[in-house]
């Protein structure tokens, strides 16, 4: 809370010092200000501070938990597979050396494509999410016999199409050989 009366404090301050000295210096935009900036329609009034400190947590907490729990559901497949534990273990020592005594480097992460097929393959079995965010077509289409209208929300269930037998041969089984 004390954040975003900080927050809140500073902008009012950059917003009267701009109008008094017609002071044009970039202001960096952040989150908070959208949510100070908007207002309920129903009600026609802004966001109380409770009501924005629940906005961010919701923010900050997507941006984690979907990524802790992908980091979950590799670790669960590892120990559910020590046959792909030790494949990925080799193929870190093989890049890395034996003796690892500094951290991975990104440039190592290109080098290990069985490491980028188990973490593939641990989001198409378990994604974080199971829906992308909504889109929309620009104009009226016919997809499998079905009209879509123009404008229309379309949802794509991620989980369902990485479960889909017609596509992924035994879809519920964790194998990444067979990543691309």
């Amino acid at each position: 809370m004390s954040l975003i009366r900080e927050r809140r404090k500073i902008k009012e301050e950059r917003l009267s010092k701009a109008k008094e000295v017609h002071d044009h210096q970039e202001y960096v935009l952040s989150y908070f200000d959208t949510l100070f900036d908007m207002q309920l329609p129903v009600e026609k009034r802004k966001l109380d501070d409770h009501q924005i400190m629940s906005l961010c947590s919701e923010f900050l907490g997507a941006g984690t938990d979907t990524t802790s729990t992908a980091l979950q559901w590799v670790m669960a497949n590892l120990v559910k597979c020590p046959n792909i534990q030790e494949k990925v273990f080799e193929e870190i020592k093989g890049v890395v050396g034996i003796d690892y005594k500094e951290e991975i480097k990104e440039d190592d992460l290109q080098k290990m494509p069985y490491l980028k097929a188990v973490n593939l393959e641990s989001l198409r079995r378990h994604p974080p999410t199971h829906f992308v965010l909504p889109h929309a077509v620009t104009e009226d289409m016919v997809l499998n016999g079905y009209l879509i209208p123009k404008n229309a929300s379309i949802n794509f269930m991620v989980a369902v199409m990485g479960w889909d037998g017609k596509v992924w041969e035994d879809p519920m089984e964790f194998k990444p050989e067979e990543e691309d």
